[in-house]
């Protein structure tokens, strides 16, 4: 709490206005983490905190704001010895080299918007907003970015993103040809492993490689399990109707995970995969250019020899 209070207090340090009272920064970000911690509603806060809904309000938001501004400093590409304690790290946990980070998307449930509802619906039926992730092996975010409808498949996100971009890179962005890692959602990349499809005739080595990769990408579906456990406001049905705040919102929820993890705050309530929130796979990726995708063709082909016992 005095971490954090010493990053955002500087920033949410105002006053509330003419007439007003101003409540102080460490009352604001106890009201944020409140929020933003538990599924009560902004009267059961300030109930609980002796102060008027609208300033509730106004201290959640601005802690959210806060938070995504701090987002560039406290959620960063892994670069120079950062990037080679990662591929280490992952290659000691699961075997599987070179890998720089673990990819994925989860959907977190809105209210329908008004007007334009049927955007929003994603696979399962839902209204959502998508977020995608890349976390380390530690589960810390290496990169987010959120605010797209759910209706959108997670490869047309990812190819939206910046990350799309980092993949031409080359090793400013991928030192030592290293990849992430990601489910069949995603298309084949020399930067981006995937597993093989089944097609009813894999071989032996193809799906060890599968599990070998499956096992490395848990650790992107732990992240998103431990952030909708410690920020259950994210859990069942983010109760916001400003759509334009809750890509905010959620970044700074992120953020507010990456601190704790660094900070090693201990917690064990994760959220199993499938309990809490939606992991989409289901559509076909959109395929890349046909030259990345040979050369990604054989990179793969290459580990999953090299994976072989």
């Amino acid at each position: 709490m005095e971490h954090l209070l010493g990053l955002v207090g500087p920033i949410i340090n105002k006053k509330e206005g003419p007439g007003r009272m101003t409540i102080t920064p460490k009352k604001q970000l106890a009201i944020a983490i409140w929020y933003l911690g538990t599924p009560d509603s902004y009267r059961s806060v300030s109930n609980t905190f002796g102060i008027g809904r609208a300033t509730a309000l106004r201290a959640v938001r601005r802690v959210c704001h806060a938070l995504h501004i701090l987002a560039p400093q406290l959620v960063s590409w892994p670069r120079g010895d950062a990037a080679q304690e990662v591929i280490t790290g992952f290659q000691q946990k699961s075997g599987f080299p070179g890998i720089l980070g673990a990819i994925d998307g989860c959907h977190v449930a809105i209210i329908a918007p008004k007007g334009e509802g049927a955007a929003y619906i994603n696979r399962k039926g839902h209204h959502s907003i998508q977020f995608q992730g890349i976390c380390n092996h530690k589960c810390v975010f290496t990169h987010i970015y959120a605010g797209h409808a759910g209706s959108v498949h997670d490869q047309r996100v990812f190819n939206i993103s910046e990350v799309s971009d980092f993949l031409r890179g080359g090793e400013e962005f991928f030192p030592g040809d290293a990849h992430l890692i990601a489910d069949a959602a995603y298309a084949i990349d020399p930067h981006m492993m995937v597993p093989y499809k089944d097609n009813g005739h894999m071989t032996e080595r193809q799906r060890f490689f599968n599990r070998s990769l499956s096992q490395a990408r848990m650790v992107i579906e732990r992240a998103f399990g431990l952030l909708k456990g410690r920020w259950r406001s994210l859990l069942n049905c983010l109760p916001m109707t400003c759509i334009t705040k809750i890509p905010e919102y959620i970044i700074a929820c992120a953020v507010l995970h990456n601190v704790c993890e660094v900070m090693k705050d201990n917690f064990e309530g994760e959220i199993p995969l499938g309990e809490g929130y939606l992991i989409m796979h289901d559509d076909p990726a959109v395929l890349p250019d046909a030259a990345r995708r040979r050369h990604g063709n054989a990179k793969r082909e290459r580990i999953a020899w090299a994976l072989m016992p």
